[in-house]
């Protein structure tokens, strides 16, 4: 092994590119439609065991006096 290590090459800089586009936390992104807000429900009523497990784990951490 006696070369230089090289950057990465065109192909790998389209795909990151690619990638960096379709982040649909990206500050341009279109938000969600009128249609797609009709349909959203409360966190707890569509993944009820795990809200109360989260429920559970924070009054846990507070009588325990653990910070989040």
């Amino acid at each position: 092994m006696t070369g230089k290590a090289t950057g990465p090459g065109a192909d790998d800089e389209a795909r990151v590119q690619r990638l960096i586009a379709s982040d649909p936390d990206a500050p341009d992104a279109p938000g969600a439609t009128d249609a797609q807000l009709a349909q959203a429900r409360p966190f707890g009523e569509v993944f009820p065991a795990l809200a109360e497990a989260m429920r559970k784990n924070k009054a846990l951490r507070e009588v325990s006096g653990l910070k989040a």
